[in-house]
């Protein structure tokens, strides 16, 4: 029987706005190195002192391990805080701390025990492509393989390296995830500066692994995003009663990217309003921007754009919460399709986000392609996030249309 393992938590009295107001507070210090951050390839070891400190990694982690076991719904309003100040530093922040969640819901107690460590201390990243490969060896798996773009590497205590291996019920081989400590991975100095368009903070290096032993228990099938859930719930959720770990994951995955791209809305707006009270038009007769009637329609369209998104994140994150409950309450089922219908309402704040940031860079004029400009760096990395799989729109709603019409349905994430 295993020990009942409780870590304390750091601040027991500390409440959601509390750790929202940290991240809101933090708005000056995560721009000041908004630049270096994006030449080093991540945020800085003071900067991660910080965020630890403020318990940004602890949000959505179960009390029993140190954690707040705040909701989900917290988490994204803490992303989009940190997004506002810089997206890659907030993406490197999210990328990292989410997947909490999924190893909550999806791995056994004595794996939990073991990754959560002495001090509760949580961070890994998540590659879903299953390019990598599992060997069954005696009492676990070698996994190998590369894996790029493993976004939050940068401090990270593991990464889930999705690889494919034998199936544990047998038949042909699927995905699985085992939890690789970080200290057996290398991570490749691939990332920051002109190796990529955007996200320059992200830190999203290349993983390598190279024959690591990880044991069964740390090994789990991935199938979050359609598996169904049993009728005492998953394994992790059994361990901590909380339906926040259920393992619903669509809703997660997009919303993530939703909360960070809102955040890039914001600081666009945020900036545009401060160039329209500094800049003249182009055109002659030049008048202060505050006054042209075409700056105060694209940034009053800009700010709808921004707040539905917002209010979209929102919502998604509460009905994921709701469904969770019922399920928990009266039994109701918590389905694929529930969970994509969250999804579409985090797909479309991507959506409408991404239009603002982009109206406001193409009209802000020619000074914004400058290399320290706000606008510019908003408007590449939401460039950036469009080539993420959730970017892919299209493929969505056909999922979508495919699930409640009763046809076979292909996975997209």
């Amino acid at each position: 029987m295993l020990a009942p393992t409780s870590i304390a938590v750091p601040e027991p009295d500390l409440t959601p706005d509390e750790m929202v107001a940290r991240a809101r507070g933090m708005h000056d210090l995560v721009r000041s190195e908004a630049e270096r951050a994006e030449t080093a390839g991540g945020y800085s070891p003071e900067l991660h002192r910080a965020f630890k400190e403020a318990g940004f990694f602890r949000i959505v982690q179960p009390r029993r391990f140190g954690g707040y076991q705040f909701s989900v719904e917290t988490f994204f309003r803490v992303l989009m805080e940190i997004s506002q100040a810089n997206t890659g530093t907030a993406w490197n922040l999210s990328l990292g701390s989410a997947h909490m969640l999924q190893v909550c819901a999806y791995f056994s107690e004595q794996a939990q025990i073991e990754v959560f460590g002495a001090d509760g201390y949580f961070s890994s990243p998540h590659r879903a492509s299953p390019v990598g490969r599992a060997t069954r060896v005696d009492g676990g798996y070698v996994i190998n393989g590369r894996w790029e773009y493993a976004s939050g590497i940068t401090y990270a205590s593991h990464f889930i390296a999705t690889s494919m291996g034998p199936n544990p019920d047998g038949g042909r081989d699927v995905p699985l995830a085992p939890l690789v400590p970080v200290a057996s991975v290398t991570v490749l100095d691939d990332w920051g500066a002109d190796n990529s368009l955007g996200l320059r903070a992200s830190g999203s290096n290349t993983v390598v692994v190279e024959d690591v032993f990880v044991p069964e228990h740390h090994v789990e099938v991935y199938d979050w995003a359609f598996a169904e859930i049993p009728p005492e719930g998953p394994k992790g959720y059994r361990v901590h009663g909380d339906p926040m770990y259920l393992g619903r994951t669509l809703t997660i995955y997009y919303g993530e990217i939703a909360a960070l791209l809102t955040g890039a809305a914001r600081s666009s707006v945020v900036e545009y309003e401060r160039m329209m009270g500094e800049r003249m038009t182009s055109f002659p007769p030049p008048i202060p921007r505050m006054e042209s009637d075409h700056h105060l329609r694209w940034l009053g369209h800009a700010r709808r754009l921004t707040e539905s998104a917002e209010a979209l994140v929102i919502a998604a994150a509460r009905g994921h919460r709701e469904r969770g409950e019922r399920w928990l309450s009266h039994g109701e089922p918590f389905t694929v399709a529930d969970d994509d219908h969250l999804r579409g309402l985090m797909t479309q704040a991507i959506i409408l986000a991404t239009e603002a940031v982009e109206l406001l860079y193409k009209t802000s004029g020619s000074r914004s392609i400058r290399p320290s400009s706000i606008l510019q760096r908003n408007f590449r990395d939401v460039a950036t996030a469009a080539t993420h799989p959730v970017g892919n729109y299209d493929a969505v709603a056909e999922m979508s249309s495919r699930m409640r019409l009763g046809l076979p349905v292909a996975a997209v994430f």
